[in-house]
């Protein structure tokens, strides 16, 4: 399932990124790829945290993994929003957006089927 997520966010991602070079201009590319990428990566920090092995399969120990991943999670999606906005390197805020939550949908999308 992990493995399908992620690849599902990187098809989705460059169908994103090629609509909106061929719809909008180069600049406004970058700023899609920049939004994929600030979803993506804290995904994949997520993933790669949370299905790490834990010794017993403690129950306890698995939640706690859990909530470590998913703090790790929030607090790189924070960062690489500071960073972006605070590089002011942004084209167009509205497609850096529109790729985060392109990239997000898919996480939503197959946890519901």
């Amino acid at each position: 399932m992990i493995k399908r997520i992620l690849q599902l966010q990187i098809i989705f991602s460059i169908i994103f990124i090629i609509i909106v070079a061929l719809t909008a201009s180069i600049k406004a590319m970058f700023s899609a790829i920049i939004g994929c990428l600030c979803c993506f990566i804290p995904c994949s920090y997520f993933f790669w945290k949370a299905s790490r092995e834990v010794k017993g399969n403690d129950p306890k120990k698995i939640i706690t993994q859990m909530y470590y991943a998913e703090t790790g999670k929030f607090l790189l999606t924070i960062s690489c929003f500071i960073l972006v906005f605070k590089a002011n390197i942004l084209h167009s805020p509205i497609i850096f957006f529109m790729g985060f939550i392109v990239v997000q949908s898919t996480v939503w999308l197959l946890s519901v089927v």
